[in-house]
């Protein structure tokens, strides 16, 4: 817009502003997979097109910090929960417990047994 500013006629470049807003709204709004992180790259995306249109989308990022904040705290509660438990009711709990590793430690015990009697 700054090296070409003859190219968009300025009712253009409102329709511009208004179909970013809108797409802004929906992006923030439709994403988001609970990452602290992608909450915050977003909102600074939309910051730095926003200035470029001379838009406010403070709400919108605002909403998206809140996010990433909100998620920073659900990780950290999840995080001191699992510290909580003594060792083996963590092995009990845990998602890695499982069929397989059963599995894995009785074929380790017949090859080791098979190895003896040999």
């Amino acid at each position: 817009m700054d090296t070409y500013p003859d190219e968009l006629l300025p009712s253009e470049l409102e329709k511009l502003k208004v179909e970013f807003l809108e797409l802004a709204r929906q992006y923030s709004e439709d994403w988001g997979d609970d990452d602290p992180d992608w909450y915050r790259q977003v909102a600074d995306d939309l910051e730095f097109v926003a200035e470029r249109l001379e838009v406010d989308v403070e709400e919108i990022t605002e909403k998206l910090k809140g996010r990433a904040r909100a998620a920073e705290n659900r990780r950290a509660e999840q995080e001191g929960e699992a510290e909580g438990y003594e060792d083996e009711d963590r092995w009990e709990h845990s998602s890695g417990h499982s069929t397989d590793v059963d599995a894995m430690f009785n074929g380790l015990r017949e090859e080791l047994e098979d190895a003896g009697e040999s």
